[in-house]
Order: structure tokens, then sequence, then C-alpha cells
């Protein structure tokens, strides 16, 4: 199961951003990390069976205040939505070399 997790956090500096996303990233099963929000004080952590509550205990245990925000779950596109997505395979037509012409009348004309 794909989730996006927000976790809002309190970070004053860059050095305290980082060391937020290193923690997130060394979470189990985390796929990518994020910093958004308009103080950039929110992480998003996208994974497989992250486990967010202690994810928000350790962000709290090395950076002070972490408060969970939203968990969310992710769901993959449909294999009917891919297949609508992509562009269907054109058919070439059959290339007819002046070639395979020539023998094409040849036979016609013998038979």
């Amino acid at each position: 199961m794909k989730q996006k997790i927000v976790v809002k956090v309190q970070m004053r500096c860059g050095k305290c951003r980082k060391k937020a996303m290193k923690i997130a990233a060394s979470a189990e099963g985390v796929i990518s990390v994020a910093i958004q929000g308009n103080d950039k004080d929110e992480i998003v952590v996208i994974g497989n069976r992250v486990d967010s509550a202690g994810l928000c205990t350790a962000l709290r245990r090395k950076l002070g205040d972490a408060n969970l925000v939203s968990v969310e779950e992710i769901k993959d596109p449909k294999p009917e939505e891919k297949k609508k997505d992509e562009k269907p395979e054109e058919k070439k037509p059959a290339a007819a070399t002046a070639e395979e012409k020539k023998v094409q009348k040849k036979f016609e004309i013998h038979h």
C-alpha cells in the first residue's frame, strides 16, 4: 500500500531541514522525501507501508516539535487507464516495393 505522509516539523534553518530529510529518508519503506509549505516547514514522505507514528516520533526526538498532518493512500492508476494514456501502435502500410509490384503483375499476366 503506497501512502503519502505529511508531517509539520519545526525547522529553523537549512541544517534542520537537512537533518529532518535525512531522518525521514532513513525510515523503512520510504520512496521519496520532499519539503513543502509556506515556511518550508512540512515534510512529505511517499513510501510503502511507512510507520507514520514512528516517523513522527523520530523527528520529534531529534528536532523538537513534529506533528502528523495527514496520511493518505495513493492509488496506482488502473491498467485500463494506462492503456488509454498510451498511444496505440500505428499500423504501417504494407510496403510494396517496385520489385514486388513487378512480380505481382507478371504473376497476374501468366494466370
